[in-house]
């Protein structure tokens, strides 16, 4: 029997939620544009409709994005360190690898805020038949911007340039403390929503 392989991961993973909180966004827009009663919405709907599409196109090639990152490390780990120039070479490829690995879901995290506008925006001018799905592209947006977060972390381990850790860490901590902010914000207004008046 063969071994599972190793790639695609976590990261992988974390991206593809980024994909489906897009998805979802798109999909409240298209069953929101074109009826009546949100004809004073349709501009602001069309271009989360369209914004959705694009975000969730960009998520799914960060999926293969971070499986490459993942397959360039194994790849400079398999480098020969025989010689002196040898071991020189591995090291710099090894470096050149973790920084791209915790590059691409630092990246992830970052794009999460992209949907933070579109789910708000869902939120009010969207089809309110429509709320329980924009909760759970709320929910699938902190997923993966917290998968993401422990994939930057895993990966800067690795990395020797002290520069690069702590401006990624700043980039970390910041872009995490507002995307969990906006998630419970979000998940307080859906669930305001969904519950009986007089509760």
């Amino acid at each position: 029997m063969l071994p599972p392989p190793l790639a695609p991961g976590g990261g992988s993973v974390a991206a593809l939620c980024g994909a489906l909180a897009g998805a979802l966004t798109s999909m409240v827009a298209n069953l929101t544009h074109g009826k009546n009663q949100y004809r004073q919405h349709w501009d602001q709907i069309e271009i989360i409709g369209v914004r959705g599409q694009e975000l969730k196109i960009w998520f799914l090639a960060a999926i293969d994005r971070d499986t490459q990152a993942f397959n360039q490390v194994m790849m400079a780990m398999k480098l020969p360190k025989e010689s002196s120039d040898e071991v020189t070479l591995r090291v710099k490829q090894l470096e050149i690898a973790n920084q791209n690995a915790a590059q691409v879901p630092l990246e992830v995290m970052e794009k999460c805020v992209e949907l933070v506008p579109l789910l708000e925006d869902a939120l009010y001018r969207g089809n309110p038949n429509c709320i329980s799905d924009i909760g759970v592209g709320g929910y699938c947006m902190i997923c993966a911007a917290e998968g993401a977060a422990l994939n930057v972390l895993a990966n800067l381990k690795n990395v020797k340039d002290q520069e690069f850790i702590r401006k990624s860490r700043e980039r970390l901590e910041r872009t995490i403390s507002l995307l969990r902010q906006k998630s419970v914000d979000i998940a307080k207004v859906v669930e305001a929503k969904l519950l009986p008046e007089h509760s």
